[in-house]
């Protein structure tokens, strides 16, 4: 219960600096670095595509009980690495914007999503097992 009342708070701590700090009307601003910024953006859907894409593949096709590092070895160190060039990108565009919010917006933001994926069918009764080993 305790973890999934701190997801839920990751979650909404997300949707609160999305809505106070106006990210929806942020590609409006002149300060922001568009190339940068289309980089970034090409990352983390990157990323997602990789952990989403595998995760419903694991669960639903081949119906395994493994995790994706067991299945797929390379997923993570190329998600990994995909996503630190995605949150420097990020980074770069978005500071001329927000300063030095920046960084807590964005990692607020990754942990959301981090606890979002938790929530996929599959992906929680293997977190469940392994603490219980």
């Amino acid at each position: 219960m305790r973890d999934i009342i701190e997801r839920l708070l990751w979650i909404g701590a997300s949707v609160w600096i999305w809505v106070n700090f106006d990210c929806k009307n942020v590609l409006g601003s002149q300060d922001v670095k568009l190339g940068t910024f289309r980089i970034g953006a090409a990352c983390f859907m990157i990323c997602a595509a990789i952990f989403i894409g595998f995760q419903g593949y694991i669960s639903y096709v081949i119906k395994s009980e493994k995790d994706i590092d067991e299945l797929f070895p390379m997923a993570i160190p190329v998600a990994t690495f995909t996503f630190l060039v995605g949150g420097v990108a990020m980074n770069v565009a978005l500071w001329p914007v927000y300063s030095w919010y920046t960084f807590p917006m964005l990692f607020t933001f990754f942990m959301a999503f981090v606890c979002t994926v938790a929530f996929i069918p599959g992906s929680s009764h293997k977190a469940v097992a392994k603490k219980q080993d």
